[in-house]
């Protein structure tokens, strides 16, 4: 089994974002492009900058997966097995008591879709928070350099 903190940071909204982003932030912070040798022994204001460019590249990545987890309203996995249920119940008839009762309870997961879709968005809201609270204090922290 995976360990799952370290799985959302190598793949979800929390994982590194690419160098491209970071150099963008960067040189947006900067005003200007730094050169490769800036980059192989960075001053600390230099450092600082860097810090604060991944950090604001972390929040557009965090702030991305957070609109887009606000339009989901229903966990898609279980939606599927539930429509299929659903045919089967209305279309044709199931003799068996136990399978009838099977497929009722099934068709009861409207609320555990809604709980599943809502703690996604509890999640990615935290990875907002999380990501903003972090690009703050770096703004701080390069604001004592300028």
């Amino acid at each position: 089994m995976t360990d799952r903190p370290a799985n959302a940071h190598r793949h979800g909204a929390q994982a590194k974002p690419p160098q491209s982003h970071i150099y963008l932030h960067l040189e947006c912070i900067l005003g200007r492009s730094p050169t490769h040798f800036d980059l192989l022994d960075p001053p600390p204001e230099l450092a600082a900058a860097l810090y604060l460019a991944d950090c604001e590249a972390r929040l557009d990545r965090a702030h991305a997966h957070y609109v887009a987890v606000q339009e989901v309203h229903r966990c898609d996995d279980l939606d599927h097995l539930q429509d299929q249920l659903d045919d089967m119940v209305h279309f044709t008839w199931i003799d068996d008591p136990l399978k009838r009762e099977a497929a009722q309870r099934i068709m009861r997961l409207e609320r555990y879709l809604k709980y599943y879709a809502n703690q996604k968005k509890r999640l990615a809201g935290r990875y907002l928070r999380d990501a903003q609270s972090k690009r703050d204090r770096a703004l701080t922290e390069y604001m004592r350099y300028v």
